[in-house]
């Protein structure tokens, strides 16, 4: 069965914003992290960003994580890649590294430039990683939305403190400061404009979904606007079940005035048309 239902790019509550496309994340600890400019980040790292447009046209977003002792032990430091799937149903999957200090560089230099040479890494490779990583971006030059973004890290760090499947980090994006406020991994969804009943909501995937609404900037796996608003529109359509069902997308025709988008999940065909601007067009099935 098809359902077909129509929603806008503009004027939309539901389509808070582009998240941007990123096809790897890679996120590492470091014990320095400054809002104002990339020092203290590895040098690899820093050769890395050198590079920027290669790393941006690749869509590879550099996160640095603030070490946290609760969850990487002395004389270690994390690495972690999260890639998009290349199957037909859209996915992230995660490695993640738990490496001595004196081979970080080492390690975190094959993440970035040699990929294929991780094998030899094999030893530091975590096997078990179900955790659902929430990314808190702190390091940004607006100093109000650090104090806020601050203070909803340490909102989240109390309210996921018995849960041990969720980790909660403080943030800095090394190649941009235009980036939502809380990014999930190994998901890749963006959210922003989260207090403390959206936050509650988000960590037990449960509860009112509704009051995540205006919350939702969009799924990082998607490589456009259109294609983003089609799932966020759907996301509260069909409830927290939805998040986790295998999906393909695609567009099936895109004019200057409109994209039609299709969705399929869970044995379900939607189909979706997003407009460039004008008011949203209720849903019909």
């Amino acid at each position: 069965m098809a359902l077909f239902c129509s929603v806008v790019t503009q004027n939309s509550a539901l389509n808070s914003g582009f998240s941007g496309a990123v096809q790897t994340f890679v996120a590492f600890d470091t014990p320095v992290v400054s809002y104002a400019s990339n020092e203290g980040l590895p040098e690899v790292v820093q050769a890395f960003i050198k590079h920027q447009h290669d790393a941006l046209a690749l869509r590879v977003q550099l996160l640095a994580l603030v070490a946290d002792p609760g969850y990487t032990p002395a004389g270690y430091r994390r690495i972690m890649m999260v890639k998009k799937s290349r199957g037909a149903f859209v996915s992230y999957f995660k490695q993640e590294y738990l490496v001595p200090e004196a081979l970080f560089n080492e390690v975190l230099r094959a993440v970035l430039f040699k990929p294929a040479s991780l094998a030899d890494y094999a030893d530091f490779l975590i096997r078990k990683h179900d955790y659902r990583d929430l990314m808190i971006h702190t390091f940004t030059p607006s100093a109000t939305h650090n104090v806020q973004a601050y203070e909803l890290f340490e909102q989240a760090k109390a309210l996921s403190e018995f849960r041990q499947n969720i980790r909660i980090w403080r943030v800095k994006y090394a190649l941009t400061t235009n980036a939502s406020t809380l990014l999930e991994l190994p998901s890749g969804r963006c959210w922003a404009h989260l207090g403390r009943q959206q936050l509650k909501a988000l960590l037990r995937l449960s509860g009112n979904m509704a009051c995540l609404t205006d919350c939702y900037k969009g799924w990082t796996a998607l490589g456009n606007t259109a294609l983003q608003t089609a799932e966020q529109h759907l996301t509260f359509q069909q409830g927290w079940s939805w998040l986790n069902k295998p999906k393909r997308i695609w567009i099936k025709k895109q004019t200057p005035r409109m994209t039609h988008a299709c969705i399929e999940a869970d044995g379900q065909h939607y189909e979706t048309r997003v407009l460039t601007s004008g008011g949203l067009i209720e849903g019909r099935s």
